[in-house]
């Protein structure tokens, strides 16, 4: 430890052609109140005229007799106009909640130029007076002008400041005098090397004469190391806007400064103390426990009673020099009683207790409480102080077996009748609170179900697991079926909330379907349970096949016989049709379709369909006059005409009269492909000089 060892020297030094003054208190004057202002702290600026040493300050009571705020600063240029804020300050000094009634002294020098701020209120509410005013400081005028910032300076120091060129300082007397104390110090840092500072601020210079022969120092609050002990005359010279005088003191350096340390040994109720201290000439030992102190080197000293004790040793050194160092004795009879136990082995974890309350406690875990649990194997060791600082420490070895892991895992929303739980941990014995001794269980009714397991070594966990059973939605579709080509409808069972999935893509209950498969539904109830179906449809129908020869008869033409179908056997049906005979006076005018039906042993029907053109045939003649001819009728798609004649256009119409085809012909035979066209009736129309002749043919794929 160092010893510090201070001189102190005070001197006045006039400041700006003043003459030597006593510290004065004098008061700058300042506008009578105006009003109030309770919360953010207001204050006021000015430019100093001259040099002066603020000595006080004091917010008046006119508003409040409260605590008192203030802060003084020194801003690096003017402040900005609000609500521009600056935090290019240095402050001064700083009180918050003072609970002074009247002047706090205060010692802040100012130089010519600086611009001084000036916080205050008490109790967070302002004096308001007049802003800017007039005031004078040392005989010299000034404005001082509104500054503020936006929070209570009885909780925050100066940010973010601003001034406004109207509105209202906030009065805070400052009283000043024209004189500066400047006090002298040195502070011992270990060896020869010491620091020194003569109370000045960074505007003051200040040359350092350490007085050993070393050149001049000119660093603020400088540190020298001297070359050997002895007496010194060191002097400052200081110069600067305010002050110029000069300052000497004479230090002393000793070989070795006092450094005060010792030793003990307990021998109870007897304590040996051996000094060990550096450059000590004199001594005296505190015991702590109110008996005289004792001035030898090395001394013995009896207690009367145990406990904890602070010894304490000043010492002297051949300068004059003191140093005191203190320790916590703790004189106790024996090592208090701490036991642990014997080694134990657990299951899981282990609670380790010293048995001894009221006191303090350091296991080797770091843990600091009374108990702690163990829960790794291995030794566990506590030191236990009283409150008397006597100790006792105990050790017991841990052996920790590992707990069977608890498997039933989280609450089972269970699909079904039953669900197994599994205890796992094959080999170990099992305990349910359905009295099962089983490791799976099943389960078929809703509840909460427990289990206890219990290792070869008898440690035991437990479990819980809450068990919801769910309904399971019927998605029955019945047998794989057999049926005639037809539409049919396929459904599965319904529910309140049920939702469906065909494989058809569907959503509803049912389907309707008309060629076979096989079909699939997903059935979801609205508590998510599932189910499917699947079902196989076999749809039979005979092959049929009726292609009518006969496509375009005239409507007053002979009754025809149709065209076999086959298989042979089959009815004919339709407008005109008798038997195997189609009548077109009976039929009527227009496009006709004849059906041929075949009904096979398994009461299955087969179809096809055939279509005769009923025309009133008038142009027939004409058609003959141009030669026209079209081939094959009915045809797939690719028809061949024919004619002797000159043709202009020719186009191709749909039953309804839609042109589908336009050609422009440069021969008197060509092909025409309609392979792109639908099945059904359409017509040739042939356009010459005489007019428009038309021919009717069928399309049939």
């Amino acid at each position: 430890m160092k010893m510090k060892k201070t001189l102190l020297t005070t001197l006045f030094i006039v400041s700006c052609a003043i003459g030597l003054l006593a510290q004065n208190f004098i008061q700058m004057p300042l506008p009578v109140q105006t009003s109030t202002f309770a919360g953010n702290v207001r204050g006021y600026w000015f430019v100093s005229p001259t040099c002066f040493t603020i000595t006080g300050l004091e917010v008046p009571t006119d508003a409040s007799s409260g605590l008192q705020n203030i802060a003084v600063l020194k801003l690096d240029s003017n402040p900005p106009t609000f609500a521009v804020t600056t935090n290019s300050f240095t402050t001064l000094f700083l009180t918050q909640n003072n609970p002074a009634s009247g002047i706090i002294p205060v010692s802040i020098q100012v130089a010519v130029g600086d611009i001084i701020g000036i916080f205050g209120n008490r109790a967070d509410v302002n004096s308001y007076g007049i802003s800017p005013s007039p005031s004078m400081i040392n005989g010299y005028p000034i404005t001082i002008t509104r500054l503020g910032m936006q929070f209570n300076l009885s909780t925050t120091a100066p940010q973010d400041v601003w001034t406004e060129a109207a509105g209202s300082i906030s009065r805070v007397w400052m009283y000043y005098d024209t004189t500066f104390a400047i006090t002298i110090t040195y502070t011992w840092q270990g060896g020869t090397n010491y620091s020194f500072s003569n109370g000045t601020n960074a505007f003051t210079t200040s040359v350092w004469d350490y007085g050993d022969g070393t050149p001049l120092d000119t660093a603020f609050n400088p540190t020298h190391t001297f070359a050997s002990p002895g007496t010194y005359n060191v002097c400052s010279y200081l110069t600067g806007t305010c002050i110029s005088d000069t300052s000497c003191t004479t230090i002393i350096i000793c070989p070795a400064p006092a450094l005060s340390t010792f030793t003990y040994a307990t021998t109870y109720p007897t304590v040996d103390f051996t000094d060990a201290s550096q450059n000590a000439v004199t001594y005296s030992w505190d015991f702590g426990d109110g008996s005289p102190l004792d001035s030898t080197a090395n001394p013995s000293h009896t207690y009367a009673t145990f406990g904890l004790y602070i010894v304490c040793l000043t010492i002297t050194d051949t300068c004059g020099g003191t140093h005191t160092s203190c320790q916590n004795i703790s004189v106790c009879p024996a090592l208090i009683p701490v036991s642990l136990g014997s080694d134990v082995t657990a299951c899981g974890t282990a609670t380790l207790n010293p048995q001894f309350p009221n006191a303090s406690y350091l296991w080797n875990t770091g843990a600091t409480t009374a108990t702690i649990n163990a829960t790794a194997s291995g030794n566990y060791h506590v030191v236990v102080t009283d409150q008397n600082g006597c100790s006792g420490a105990d050790t017991i070895g841990v052996t920790i077996n590992l707990l069977p892991i608890a498997p039933l895992g989280p609450d089972l929303n269970y699909c079904g009748n039953s669900a197994t739980l599994d205890a796992q941990n094959p080999g170990m014995s099992y305990v349910w609170s359905t009295n099962a001794t089983t490791q799976t269980i099943t389960v078929t009714t809703n509840g909460t179900y427990t289990v206890t397991i219990t290792d070869g070594l008898g440690c035991s966990n437990r479990d819980t697991i809450v068990v919801a059973l769910l309904a399971v939605p019927n998605a029955n579709l019945g047998n794989d079926i057999t049926i005639c080509q037809g539409l049919t409808s396929l459904s599965t069972a319904s529910g309140t909330g049920y939702t469906y999935l065909w494989n058809t893509g569907s959503t509803f209950g049912s389907i309707i379907i008309n060629t076979g498969g096989n079909y699939w539904v997903f059935v979801t109830s609205s508590a998510g349970c599932s189910a499917s179906d699947t079902v196989l449809v076999t749809m039979n129908a005979p092959a049929v096949s009726y292609n009518e020869t006969q496509t375009l008869i005239c409507i007053n033409a002979s009754p025809i016989t149709l065209t076999p179908g086959t298989p042979a056997g089959g009815v004919y049906s339709g407008q005109g049709v008798s038997g195997t005979t189609f009548d077109p006076t009976l039929a009527g005018l227009g496009n006709k379709n004849v059906i041929y039906a075949v009904t096979d042993s398994a009461g299955c029907v087969g179809r096809d369909t055939s279509v005769i053109v009923v025309s009133t045939c008038s142009g027939i003649t004409e058609l003959n006059e141009i030669g026209l001819e079209l081939f094959p009728n009915p045809t797939s798609g690719m028809i061949n005409v024919k004619y002797t004649s000159n043709v202009d256009v020719i186009t191709i119409t749909d039953a309804l009269g839609k042109i589908i085809e336009t050609i422009l012909p440069t021969t008197k035979q060509l092909q025409i492909d309609l392979s792109k066209a639908a099945d059904g009736m359409y017509f040739l129309n042939v356009r010459n000089e005489k007019g428009i002749y038309a021919m009717p043919f069928m399309i049939k794929k």
